[in-house]
């Protein structure tokens, strides 16, 4: 589906309504897709063969052992950050969220999005969203750079629910960004 093709659908008044468990996946996904959406994979893996390159070359010379090393361990060092960031760090996170695994009701409008959950009742504005991440499971609403909703796709009922959601997500909200 593209966002941005489903603006002329939108009915005048329209209603969104999810109910549905967050699950310890739909959490640790969302942190993955999050941590994938601040790097840039392509130019992370160039500079990595380029600096395994330059350690290579580095080795050949007899005093400048020390600057392989250096520069061997740097992408070494890298992929064990991005192990981490990817395996690690949203499993630990999850931990400390019991909060938000249990029902939760959302309801979209035009006007604005209702969240319920047994912890909270709250209303906001979209101007509160600044963009949006879909991936293959999840939409994250970002409010801010490391603050979102996240909202699984298994929630919606028909894909005309989605459709409509999607419509109303490219009304209301200027940069949406696919990634999955």
């Amino acid at each position: 589906m593209n966002l941005t093709d489903n603006r002329l659908a939108m009915p005048e008044s329209v209603s969104i309504s999810l109910s549905f468990i967050y699950t310890k996946s739909d959490y640790v996904g969302a942190l993955r897709a999050h941590n994938a959406s601040r790097l840039n994979l392509p130019l992370d893996l160039l500079m990595s063969v380029v600096s395994l390159g330059g350690g290579a070359l580095f080795w050949q010379s007899p005093n400048r052992h020390w600057l392989a090393i250096g520069c061997i361990a740097l992408p070494v060092v890298f992929a064990l950050m991005l192990a981490v960031a990817f395996t690690v760090i949203p499993v630990l996170a999850c931990r400390g969220e019991t909060k938000v695994f249990g029902d939760t009701m959302v309801e979209f409008t035009r006007e604005d999005i209702h969240l319920r959950t047994a912890q909270f009742d709250s209303r906001v504005q979209w101007s509160i969203y600044s963009r949006v991440l879909t991936t293959k499971h999840l939409y994250l609403l970002y409010s801010r750079q490391r603050q979102f909703t996240v909202i699984p796709k298994r929630a919606f009922q028909r894909v005309e629910q989605q459709q409509a959601f999607e419509a109303l997500l490219a009304e209301r909200i200027a940069r949406i960004e696919k990634r999955g």
